[in-house]
């Protein structure tokens, strides 16, 4: 085979299963820590084909490329269910909805950002998932118990498709699991009784005033439907009194004027619409969210941005 310019079959080394060799190294996004090498095994790349195989389209679009899932989705499951994939190498949102429409795609993967462009356009049609094959979900609280049905806790998972550790990072990977081998996602969320999941944070971004969580999403979620902002951010500073207080960095849609204005009208929209512990503690506009290649926004400002506000 060589002298055809291929090479040889893999084969696993004697002794070993394909759960314990492994197949590629990826990166986590560095977004709350130093990134990580995470070991994906042979039997994570065949699993996820699996449980894919029948949730998948014979044709779907992909915008990512760079992460595990479209390492998969792009170069080895499109081989083993006989897909057809459309990647659009420049987004735009009338490029993405035209090629969905020109070719009839019944799966879209993208990142972050684009997604919650899609949902905050009213022209698109919005649908709920469940699990995929061979999964398994428990949400727990902070002592690590079952929590019930519509009850907020983290999400913990668990199937052949999870990856396999850390490289050379053992601490990190035992960390990574509870006793029974579920990985510990870091989300925060919680399953209804149509048994669809809802993600509503992440945990270590939760911003703790007085004792209350508040999760930067749902603030974030809530600034996004104000009239006169586009984009914004929410991350939790430092506060003598409370021990931490939401602070927003929120870019204006075109056209809009007076930002001490617009930043005065932003705080009293919170204060309107959620509990005393959500209230911003202030509120800088900005030109753009920086984000990082997975879509999160960089926590990137330092305090001297940050005004003093009035407590109340």
């Amino acid at each position: 085979m060589q002298e055809l310019g291929q090479i040889n079959p893999f084969v696993l080394p004697p002794g070993k299963k394909n759960s314990e060799v492994c197949a590629l190294l990826c990166f986590s996004s560095g977004t709350t820590g130093l990134p990580k090498t995470v070991m994906i095994s042979h039997q994570n790349i065949i699993a996820q084909c699996f449980s894919s195989r029948k949730a998948h389209p014979k044709k779907y679009l992909s915008t990512d490329d760079e992460k595990v899932t479209g390492v998969v989705k792009l170069l080895v499951l499109p081989f083993f269910i006989g897909a057809e994939v459309v990647i659009l190498p420049n987004f735009t949102l009338p490029a993405l909805l035209d090629t969905i429409v020109k070719h009839q795609i019944a799966e879209v993967q993208v990142v972050p950002p684009i997604i919650i462009r899609l949902v905050r356009d009213p022209i698109v049609e919005r649908t709920g998932g469940t699990l995929v094959a061979n999964t398994e979900v428990n949400v727990v609280d902070a002592e690590g118990e079952m929590v019930g049905v519509e009850e907020k806790g983290e999400i913990l998972a668990k199937g052949s498709q999870m990856v396999m550790g850390y490289f050379n990072n053992p601490r990190a990977t035992a960390e990574a699991f509870d006793a029974e081998g579920f990985l510990r996602t870091g989300d925060e969320g919680f399953i209804d009784r149509s048994g669809l999941i809802t993600i509503h944070d992440r945990i270590k971004e939760m911003i703790k005033v007085k004792g209350v969580q508040v999760a930067p999403a749902e603030l974030g979620d809530l600034l996004l439907c104000h009239p006169k902002v586009e984009d914004c951010a929410v991350i939790g500073m430092p506060d003598d009194y409370s021990g931490e207080k939401p602070f927003a960095f929120a870019v204006l849609k075109p056209g809009s004027k007076d930002a001490g204005t617009i930043r005065n009208e932003i705080l009293q929209y919170v204060k309107e619409k959620k509990s005393k512990p959500k209230w911003l503690g202030g509120v800088e506009i900005v030109e753009q969210i920086p984000k990082a290649p997975v879509g999160r926004y960089c926590d990137v400002y330092s305090g001297t941005h940050i005004l003093p506000q009035s407590r109340t």
